[in-house]
């Protein structure tokens, strides 16, 4: 039940939107219409039916962990799973990126090790932002899963699902206009995919001749396609909202979008590891955490939770992937729990995420983009097992390998890669160390650049 006006109105204005959306002929939207259904019902519970809630799907996850998954046999040996509390379940030990890569296998759930069931579980490629790429499987019920939290996402933040919408990210099919919707299951007006790989001027060309209503777009993209729009004085003129995600979402971002575009922005923390985790909450600067996907802990360097108001290390445990469950997973970024939220939701508040940063390249041309690294071709030249490039000017990268030396041969495949990644023939300087240094607050950058735009 709620407990106010306020958040009883929110709440109807919801169920509205939701009883508004049209669904596609899918056999698999039923589930996603179901899971929907939960999200939207369950972010008006009272704070303690919601910790009630969590506890009881981490007290499931965390006994099917014990029973299906090798790797947990032994972890979750050293407390006392059966009457799981919040308090005995913070002591089960902190998953790390280097953990994950040291037990992939064993961390694969065993029903899903079965020939027959390979069909049920994807295969997702870290980005490596926070130092080596990383592969975490996620089973097929769990996408759709995060597909409903997608649609959740966008009835929160009022989206009309009849508008356009334009997708700056990393696109395996042709860009363009896309046949299909902008939102899984649900009828929706045009699409359009570009790829952020792309220098941003025929980015800015391309979004300027589809005019959309919507954009989702990386931080650091969007900072330079408003500074084209400046340059050119141009605008787009159906412009209604801008969504970010996959960075750190910095103030002034959000500042510039509203000084010079006059629209709102909504960000989406998540990774692929876990797809979304948390999004900030409509007109608002703060996050609230999707509670029916994950369980997301704040805690300090000695492992104890962080009151609000104090920066620490954020956790998360999926709640909802069967193939491949986390743990208690760090993820590399910095967190601060806020207080309460006017919005009639009773949902945990991040008041700020301090997290992963790429930056841009910049061509001699003077042109940018986003670079997009193809690990797994990285990885068939040599077994590299961290790596990191800095652009020192236009026409020089360095290269950091946390490797022995290459041959003469390896070190020419790689350039020939990165002649594609890059879109330019830089000159590169092959830089062999013994370690490769994370930055402030343990965060590494696998692409970063000294040269202004």
């Amino acid at each position: 039940m709620t407990s106010s006006g306020t958040s009883f109105s929110a709440e109807a204005a919801s169920r509205t939107r939701l009883d508004q959306l049209q669904w596609s002929s899918d056999s698999r939207n039923q589930f996603i219409k179901n899971a929907l259904h939960e999200l939207e019902k369950n972010q008006w519970h009272s704070r303690d039916e919601q910790q009630h809630r969590q506890l009881q799907q981490l007290q499931k996850i965390v006994t099917y962990c014990f029973e299906q998954v090798p790797y947990y046999g032994d972890v979750l040996n050293t407390i006392d799973y059966t009457k799981l509390s919040f308090e005995n379940f913070s002591q089960i030990p902190i998953l790390t990126k280097e953990l994950i890569r040291a037990n992939q296998e064993q961390l694969l759930a065993l029903p899903f090790r079965q020939s027959e069931n390979a069909h049920l579980i994807q295969v997702f490629h870290t980005s490596g932002s926070t130092g080596t790429p990383m592969k975490v499987f996620r089973g097929s019920k769990n996408i759709l899963f995060t597909r409903a939290v997608s649609l959740h996402y966008h009835l929160s933040h009022h989206r009309d699902m009849n508008l356009t919408n334009a997708n700056i990210t990393t696109v395996k099919s042709p860009p363009g206009k896309n046949a299909g919707n902008w939102a899984s299951g649900v009828k929706t007006g045009p699409g359009y995919s570009l790829d952020i790989s792309e220098n941003t001027n025929v980015l800015w060309d391309s979004l300027l001749e589809f005019q959309p209503d919507y954009l989702q777009t990386h931080p650091s993209t969007l900072k330079r396609l408003i500074e084209i729009s400046r340059e050119k004085n141009q605008q787009l003129g159906h412009l209604k909202e801008v969504r970010t995600f996959g960075e750190l979402l910095e103030p002034s971002i959000r500042k510039l979008c509203a000084q010079h575009w006059q629209v709102t922005l909504a960000d989406n923390y998540s990774c692929e590891e876990m797809a979304t985790m948390a999004f900030t909450c409509k007109d608002k600067q703060h996050y609230h955490p999707v509670i029916d996907n994950v369980y997301l802990e704040i805690v300090d360097e000695d492992g104890k939770a962080c009151a609000p108001g104090q920066i620490g290390r954020i956790l998360v445990t999926q709640l909802k992937n069967l193939a491949m469950p986390l743990l208690r997973y760090e993820l590399g970024d910095m967190g601060v729990w806020g207080t309460s939220c006017d919005c009639g939701r009773h949902l945990p508040v991040i008041a700020r995420i301090e997290g992963r940063k790429r930056n841009l390249v910049v061509l001699p041309d003077g042109n940018t983009f986003h670079p997009v690294f193809d690990e797994e071709k990285i990885l068939e030249v040599a077994a590299i097992s961290r790596y990191q490039f800095i652009q020192k000017d236009l026409h020089l990268i360095e290269i950091y390998l946390l490797h022995k030396a290459l041959t003469e041969a390896q070190e020419n495949s790689l350039r020939f890669i990165f002649d594609k990644t890059f879109k330019n023939k830089f000159n590169y300087k092959f830089i062999y160390q013994d370690e490769i240094p994370f930055l402030q607050r343990n965060k590494f950058e696998i692409f970063k650049s000294e040269v202004s735009a």
